[in-house]
């Protein structure tokens, strides 16, 4: 799951997990990625 995310948080929640993933696949890979760098 790591590799997959961005970011490293060992305290990341499995619901966290998800809600991110979600955004991710709304935005657009590319998009999500600009905004959190």
């Amino acid at each position: 799951m790591d590799s997959f995310l961005p970011f490293s948080r060992p305290a990341i929640g499995r619901e966290e997990i998800e809600a991110v993933e979600k955004v991710y696949i709304q935005v657009g890979l590319p998009q999500a990625h600009k905004t959190i760098s």
